[in-house]
């Protein structure tokens, strides 16, 4: 009941709800497993982390050109677990999450070719205050030539926790939570089973026409 739950959760773009049904689906099937779970992440001090980054992102936010809407999350005992199980995983341990803590900036940009442009102010801005910390140590650019999904990618390491920030583009990010984002959360990380839906992230035109019809219809989902 909760896989189909959450199955239809993401394909409807309710992310915070799949996440509520996961942390549920976890502690009510695995009890021991959440509380210890819970337990070791108390000890990593991830909310006073979580804290000074939301504040350092906050008062950066009031001063850039382009309006931004900030999204933060720490991982919860269910999403932990599921990273540290997943078949093929490089992940075996609390301190390697990559995104154990993460940020999401979502960027105002009038359509997809603006998006980079945007996001400079911010680089410009947030960047050298990640670096004078010493907390910055990866910086990826996603090239968007050939598929939707835009982002610039900061990967911050502090008291050897991982937080990582995503620059996303605001025009985009809602279409992107009810057909990407879901696809990717059932077929890479096998969250739940995907039925009757096609991996379509080899084929970049199929992304597109997912992307393309979603704009089209604000109603649409993967159904």
């Amino acid at each position: 009941m909760y896989e189909e739950s959450i199955f239809e959760a993401y394909i409807r773009g309710d992310v915070k709800i799949a996440s509520e049904l996961e942390s549920i689906r976890f502690s009510t099937d695995h009890p021991d497993l959440y509380l210890a779970m819970n337990s070791e992440l108390s000890q990593h001090s991830l909310e006073v982390i979580h804290e000074e980054f939301h504040e350092i992102i906050a008062r950066l936010i009031q001063s850039v050109k382009h309006p931004v809407k900030m999204n933060s999350r720490v991982k919860s005992p269910s999403s932990v677990y599921h990273s540290l199980s997943r078949a093929n995983s490089d992940e075996s341990t609390i301190t390697e999450i990559r995104d154990l803590i993460g940020f999401r900036l979502l960027v105002e940009s009038e359509n997809f070719d603006r998006f980079y442009d945007s996001s400079l102010d911010v680089l410009v801005q947030l960047v050298p205050i990640l670096v004078g910390k010493g907390y910055l140590s990866d910086v990826r650019v996603h090239n968007s030539t050939d598929h939707p999904l835009q982002q610039v990618h900061l990967q911050c390491r502090v008291r050897g926790i991982f937080v990582e920030i995503k620059l996303m583009n605001q025009y985009y990010y809602p279409v992107f939570e009810r057909t990407l984002y879901p696809l990717w959360e059932g077929f890479v990380k096998d969250k739940f089973p995907i039925h009757g839906l096609k991996n379509i992230f080899h084929d970049t035109n199929l992304m597109w026409g997912i992307t393309c019809a979603a704009f089209n219809d604000p109603k649409k989902d993967l159904k």
